[in-house]
């Protein structure tokens, strides 16, 4: 009798415990159901400092003492960047096919060596203006697009202070 009894006394508590795991309890009642946790939305990450400004002078003034012309992109006839050359003193050895454009910056720096926006007088000049089409990007930034074959050349006046020049041979290769 007693084991019966301890039996059904374990079978209860067994019973009472599953019940309440599984929600149930000694109430008819229910509790609403509980919403669950949400978790505050992350913090983004700390913007990194910025790095080197876009245009290279930072944002300096400071007078032009020496202008530098170079050959920045170069693009094909169906404008895909190809690589550009370099010149051998101030001489682009290879011929650029009819077509093809090229993109020329020129940088002035300060005294100190520093990029400089100077004060942003800039002229361009260049021989054979029937040769090139001209995209004038910017004041430092020019696109000259190869029109037709021939001898080149360009320099730049930055601030009054003249910059090297480059010399190019355009040719057709049809």
């Amino acid at each position: 009798m007693i084991k019966a009894r301890n039996l059904v006394a374990m079978l209860a508590c067994s019973l009472a415990t599953l019940a309440v795991a599984c929600g149930g309890g000694g109430s008819s009642l229910t509790a609403p159901p509980t919403p669950p946790v949400t978790q505050p939305p992350a913090t983004p990450p700390p913007t990194p400092p910025p790095g080197p400004c876009a245009d290279g002078s930072c944002g300096n003034t400071n007078a032009v003492v020496r202008a530098q012309l170079k050959i920045y992109l170069m693009f094909d006839r169906e404008r895909e960047l190809v690589p550009a050359p370099d010149p051998v003193k101030q001489v682009v050895q290879e011929p650029i096919p009819v077509g093809y454009t090229v993109r020329l910056d020129v940088t002035g720096r300060d005294a100190d060596g520093n990029e400089t926006d100077g004060k942003g007088d800039i002229k361009w000049f260049y021989s054979g203006t029937d040769l090139i089409d001209i995209d004038a990007r910017t004041p430092w930034t020019h696109d000259f697009r190869v029109a037709k074959p021939g001898q080149w050349s360009v320099y730049v006046i930055f601030d009054g202070v003249g910059s090297n020049d480059l010399h190019f041979t355009f040719v057709d290769l049809k």
